[in-house]
């Protein structure tokens, strides 16, 4: 369970103060990075 709990690029909870939100801009950034790369494949797959 660990290393699922630690691929969560972000999370947040609703406290009695408010908000709180946690982010991992690694993660997301690679989640960005791979959406890319996919679509590149998708688009040269037509040319």
């Amino acid at each position: 369970m660990a290393e699922a709990h630690s691929a969560v690029a972000f999370s947040f909870s609703i406290t009695h103060e408010g908000w709180d939100v946690n982010f991992d801009r690694e993660v997301l950034h690679l989640v960005w990075e791979s959406g890319v790369r996919s679509w590149k494949k998708r688009l040269f797959r037509f040319y």
